[in-house]
């Protein structure tokens, strides 16, 4: 639940933790479940992508690029930022809407290194070569991610 807060408190959406069940073994964590509202209408952004347009993908480009450049910015790294672990759907009035998922391998630091943020969008970026787009998207995606990183 610590990441979800640490990613909504950045401005990086994820879907709002309901509850957190835990096994414990004694003082050591066994298996845990995070349980957040279903997300009606959204689809991975692994299934999503060839069903795209050409604009449409350069508009995802974009915002996925700032939204990474965000949680960045906070220092924070997703760690596992495949397709699969970024949901799109729409929002309350119908705008498009990004959530990242599966946060056990979110980090926080308190000075993030180039090397770690180039890692965590290293996963995007093989994800979009995985799915035969082109080196303009990975330089969209690229601009956005370091303008939004840079911002003061």
């Amino acid at each position: 639940m610590r990441a979800g807060r640490w990613l909504l408190n950045s401005g990086v959406p994820t879907p709002k933790p309901l509850i957190c069940l835990e096994e414990r073994h004694g003082r050591m964590l066994g298996r845990s479940y995070l349980i957040c509202p279903f997300l009606e209408g959204s689809r991975s952004l692994f299934d999503l992508w060839p069903d795209l347009d050409a604009d449409r993908k350069r508009l995802y480009m974009q915002r996925l690029g700032r939204l990474m450049g965000t949680l960045h910015r906070s220092g924070i790294v997703h760690g596992d930022s495949n397709w699969r672990n970024i949901l799109v759907g729409k929002g309350q009035a119908e705008e498009l809407r990004f959530w990242f998922v599966d946060l056990d391998g979110v980090r926080r630091y308190r000075r993030l290194t180039a090397a770690r943020s180039e890692r965590d969008i290293g996963h995007f970026l093989r994800e979009l070569k995985r799915n035969g787009a082109d080196e303009e998207y990975a330089r969209l995606f690229r601009r956005h991610w370091q303008r939004t990183l840079n911002l003061n």
